[in-house]
C-alpha cells in the first residue's frame, strides 16, 4: 500500500478504500516491511533520488508531496486513478 492501512484506519478511511487499486505499487517484501505503517509522506521524503524515480515511474509521474499527506487520500486517490486510467487507455489505444 502507498497508504499503510493502518495510517487510513486513524484517518477513519474505510478499509475497502484502503485496497483500492490507486493505493498500490509493486515492492519487495523487504522494502514493504521497511515502510510499514509509516505514512506516505515520510516514506517518500526519506527515498534516494533513485527510489524516488522509481516511484514516479510506478505513480505514473511526479506526485505532489502534498498528495502524499494522510489527510490528502482522498484526493491522492481521485489523482491516481485518473493517472491508471489514462495509462491503461493509452496501452489499449483508446
Amino acid at each position: 500500500h502507498i497508504f499503510a492501512r493502518e495510517v487510513l484506519a486513524k484517518r477513519r478511511v474505510h478499509p475497502d478504500d484502503a485496497n483500492s487499486p490507486c493505493n498500490y505499487a509493486l515492492l519487495s517484501g523487504q522494502t514493504n516491511k521497511e515502510f510499514s505503517d509509516k505514512p506516505a509522506d515520510e516514506v517518500f521524503r526519506g527515498l534516494t533520488m533513485a527510489q524516488r524515480r522509481r516511484a514516479e515511474s510506478q505513480l505514473f509521474g511526479p506526485v505532489s508531496e502534498a498528495l502524499l499527506r494522510p489527510d490528502a487520500y482522498e484526493d491522492f486517490a481521485r489523482w491516481r486513478a485518473k493517472r491508471l486510467a489514462d495509462e491503461l487507455n493509452k496501452y489499449c489505444g483508446l
